[in-house]
């Protein structure tokens, strides 16, 4: 089955509870495919994708562009922690090579940084690169235990 081009992918969309109805929210500024995704502040973040290195940021009327990531990184575990986003591993650059690096948005700023240790309070790099992952907290902030699944399996973080 032939890949479908990204700028016929079908439209994002919300699902509503209160009328058990799925619509379209307004399109993606950049078509995008394996983005991460997640809330911080009451707005969602899409952050990558393949061949993609947008940060494209909803705030339930309209999407708008963020600062962009210093390369593409698709696959990547995303999540709210400490009031920035942190997106963890996943395939980066044009040969989407599989990475363990660490990148923090702070949307106070409009920036991303790398994590180079944990002396930020952030996450420290990962023991090994990881592709096609995603993260859970177990408990609330702080200090919640951070989960890592998909390839190559398990790994618990703090």
């Amino acid at each position: 089955m032939k890949p479908t081009p990204l700028s016929t992918r079908p439209p994002t969309l919300r699902y509503d509870p209160h009328t058990g109805c799925w619509r379209a929210l307004p399109p993606l500024p950049h078509a995008t495919a394996f983005a991460s995704a997640c809330v911080l502040d009451g707005r969602l973040f899409v952050v990558g994708g393949r061949e993609c290195d947008k940060c494209q940021v909803f705030d339930g009327f309209c999407w708008r562009l963020a600062a962009a990531l210093r390369a593409a990184r698709c696959g990547a575990a995303c999540l709210a922690r400490g009031g920035k986003l942190v997106v963890v591993g996943g395939m980066v650059g044009d040969d989407e090579d599989e990475d363990g690096s660490v990148v923090c948005y702070d949307p106070r700023a409009d920036a991303w940084e790398a994590v180079t240790d944990a002396g930020s309070g952030a996450l420290p790099p990962l023991p090994a690169p990881r592709g096609g992952c995603r993260v859970a907290a177990l408990g609330p902030e702080p200090g919640a235990e951070l989960v890592l699944v998909g390839d190559p399996g398990l790994l618990r973080l703090r």
